[in-house]
């Protein structure tokens, strides 16, 4: 997309007559260095993080037992299931858009033939 032009149009009506602003805008720097901006937008993705939370917590209270949960946790850190190729799987922790996430990464081993 740097290769490409990009502007901003504005129309403004005044008194019956309208007036057209053409700005170009540089497309190498960030949309926006103002702190204000971030601020609104980190509280923002706190604000809507902390309210699918609460969603997900209330969900799976009344949806999910304990034994499901770790059934859960098990399966996708690949431990404890048969019958499947073998694998090492990594839980990291990493902060994406002001919220830590857990990031999985599955690493397979040599898969065995059966005779």
């Amino acid at each position: 997309m740097s290769d490409e032009n990009c502007f901003k149009l504005m129309f403004i009506q005044s008194r019956g007559q309208v007036q057209l602003t053409i700005e170009l805008l540089d497309t190498e720097e960030e949309n926006s260095d103002d702190p204000v901006e971030a601020e609104s937008h980190e509280r923002v993705s706190k604000q809507l993080h902390q309210r699918f939370q609460a969603w997900v917590d209330k969900w799976t209270k009344e949806h999910v037992t304990r034994e499901m949960a770790a059934e859960t946790n098990k399966w996708l850190m690949g431990e404890g299931l048969e019958g499947l190729v073998p694998c090492t799987t990594t839980c990291d922790t990493e902060t994406l858009h002001f919220v830590s996430i857990n990031k999985y990464r599955v690493k397979y081993g040599t898969i065995f033939k059966t005779p």
